[in-house]
């Protein structure tokens, strides 16, 4: 399996790469008023508006940091575009998928985390994309 790997704050996950379009530097986005706010806002990536998820907002409660390795991640969510912001995006790798393990914890709010792997120093862990926002949120994109 391959994994683009990135960072939340100190810890190091990773994300399957196929459901990636593309990996591109960080773009401007307009806010969304009244949106929840780990999303950054709306992108125009070649004149289509992109909802764009910021996971460090998500998971640590701050923004990602404006850094020369802070990536969009477009990527396809079943029928819905959407792109990720994260830090120091800058590698992919090839892992045994047998590897991962449960993490022991299963947060509801975190159900975008999936299993880990014992990695470097530490642990990689997974983020499942499909897990990111509420089917009825996925719905509301569709349109």
């Amino acid at each position: 399996m391959l994994l683009l790997t990135f960072r939340l704050g100190a810890e190091r996950y990773g994300l399957d790469v196929a459901p990636v379009v593309r990996v591109l530097p960080q773009v401007e986005t307009r806010p969304v008023p009244g949106a929840p706010p780990w999303v950054r806002g709306l992108a125009n990536l070649e004149g289509a508006s992109l909802p764009v998820l910021d996971l460090c907002m998500l998971a640590l409660g701050r923004p990602a940091r404006d850094a020369m390795s802070t990536r969009l991640i477009q990527l396809r969510i079943g029928e819905v575009m959407v792109g990720l912001l994260a830090e120091s995006v800058n590698e992919v790798v090839r892992v045994d998928p047998s590897a991962f393990g449960s993490s022991g914890l299963d947060l509801p709010q975190t159900r975008y985390l999936g299993p880990v792997m014992a990695w470097e120093d530490g642990f990689l862990q997974k983020v499942e994309p499909a897990e990111l926002l509420p089917p009825e949120v996925l719905e509301l994109l569709k349109t």
